[in-house]
């Protein structure tokens, strides 16, 4: 039993109609006869109903539900069935094939194919479980040494929210930004039982945002050095701190001469309170260049110049470099995301990570000698099938990977249907053009294609670029949709 509507507090009325109870009754009123100033005359207690105890007003005709009105455009008799109240048509439920695309009607040959309800927004497909795989994998070969992830550029592009509370789950208690804007957006997402250390070090701007998050500056320099103690003197718990030698990098990092001058420094030293000490490998991808060993030998021999404390060299590259590079902390990055660190994937072990998937919003038939894309950058030499795909540099497809005709460069593809197609024309803000001549059956509407997955790296190559770029360019714009396993 429904309870009655609540119209006031306190007072209780009816139960409200419904939108056919209220159309029902308006459909009624209009076949309702009434008196010669319109007013209803077959209602009982309406506004005469109390003078002339519920009677029919005078119309000079009587109310009869069994016949028809005295109407000559109604030749039907009078029925309590609203006349809007027609039967309904029935429709054939679509059909849909295995890739879960609806098939065409029988009936209707000309209805175009699509998915239900698909959108023409780009999504990012981020596995949150392969992430953690692919830590699990790089503590396997590093053993005894920590790890310290790289959550820079919002991890990679990924969300370091997210990825930060996966890795803080699986284990990760060092992390590493850029900014210390970074770090307190990572420090509110895994709380306080963890390191954060901030690369590119303290700046006066951003000093409120250390001592009140709790980050750690990797000082760079004499003068970050001077800007750090200066603040650290006068608050009663600063926080402790990275020092950064460079070893041949020569981007941040104290140089060879001032990483002896910090050293002799005992007053300044100690106001810095370090607890680590750390380099950066500059051609790690490549296990056979002289210059890894050069920065080794370096990093050696500067360090042991201050107090004993943990220290860091290898990134991603360096992981896989051997165990005398992994000291007592590896800072891995686009490792955890899925990228190709070395220039030997087949020693690498780690799951992709990452999809850029693009709805197909149109097929069309291209003749011999048309042009796709934005200044006829590409001529059809043969008739083409083409799809439009809604994603373009907006959502992190480089204009790099345009298709042209005449290109020297390498051609790159898009997975669709299970298979490669080629980009062809240029690649605009919002949308990608594909060549589907060769598929053996032609998509639908809404139906997927997938950008980088597997095909990170091969994509970057393709362009003339790293996988570190194709990652961090994308697009806020697409959704997110992060799972688990």
């Amino acid at each position: 039993m429904k309870k009655p509507f609540k119209t006031e507090p306190g007072r209780y009325g009816a139960q409200p109609m419904s939108r056919d109870a209220q159309e029902r009754k308006r459909q009624g009123n209009r076949d309702t006869p009434r008196d010669a100033k319109g007013r209803d005359g077959a209602r009982d207690g309406g506004r005469d109903g109390g003078r002339d105890g519920g009677k029919p007003a005078r119309s000079g005709k009587t109310f009869d539900k069994k016949k028809s009105f005295d109407n000559p455009r109604r030749d039907k008799s009078f029925s309590d069935k609203p006349r809007f109240d027609k039967p309904k048509q029935t429709q054939a439920k679509p059909s849909f094939d295995k890739q879960g695309s609806a098939k065409n009607p029988g009936s209707r040959p000309e209805r175009s194919v699509h998915k239900q309800g698909f959108t023409t927004r780009p999504t990012l497909r981020i596995n949150l479980g392969a992430i953690k795989a692919n830590y699990d994998r790089i503590q396997d070969r590093v053993g005894n040494a920590k790890i310290g992830a790289s959550l820079k550029a919002n991890a990679y592009g990924l969300g370091a929210e997210q990825v930060g509370r996966t890795l803080y789950g699986a284990g990760c208690r060092t992390f590493f930004v850029a900014t210390a804007g970074e770090g307190k957006i990572l420090r509110e997402a895994i709380g306080d039982n963890a390191s954060i250390y901030v690369l590119n070090g303290p700046a006066p701007q951003d000093l409120t945002l250390f001592f009140a998050f709790t980050l750690k500056p990797v000082i760079n320099s004499l003068d970050q050095a001077r800007i750090w103690t200066n603040e650290a003197d006068r608050a009663k718990h600063a926080p402790y701190c990275a020092l950064h030698i460079d070893t041949g990098m020569n981007r941040l990092g104290l140089s060879l001469d001032e990483s002896e001058t910090l050293s002799k420094n005992q007053a300044l030293l100690g106001s810095l309170g370090p607890d680590l000490i750390m380099s950066h490998l500059a051609c790690a991808p490549d296990a056979n260049n002289p210059m890894n060993a050069q920065q080794l030998d370096r990093f050696r021999r500067i360090a042991a110049r201050f107090p004993v404390m943990p220290l860091s060299l290898a990134n991603s590259a360096g992981v896989y470099l051997g165990k005398e590079y992994h000291f007592q902390l590896v800072r891995p990055g686009i490792s955890l995301y899925g990228g190709q660190a070395t220039k030997k994937a087949n020693n690498e072990d780690t799951e992709p990570v990452v999809s850029l998937m693009a709805p197909v919003l149109q097929i069309r038939n291209v003749k011999a000698g048309d042009t796709i894309g934005y200044n006829g950058a590409f001529r059809a030499d043969s008739d083409m099938k083409i799809a439009v795909l809604g994603a373009g540099y907006a959502d992190g497809v480089p204009v790099a990977a345009s298709g042209l005709s005449g290109s020297k460069g390498k051609t790159s593809f898009v997975t669709l249907a299970k298979q490669r197609v080629p980009i062809i024309g240029r690649v605009s803000m919002d949308l990608t053009i594909v060549d589907i001549t060769r598929l053996t059956k032609p998509p639908g509407l809404g139906d997927w294609a997938e950008f980088r997955g597997e095909n990170l790296t091969v994509d970057a190559n393709a362009i003339g670029t790293i996988d570190y770029e194709l990652l961090v360019r994308l697009g806020d714009r697409c959704r997110r949709t992060y799972q688990k396993g």
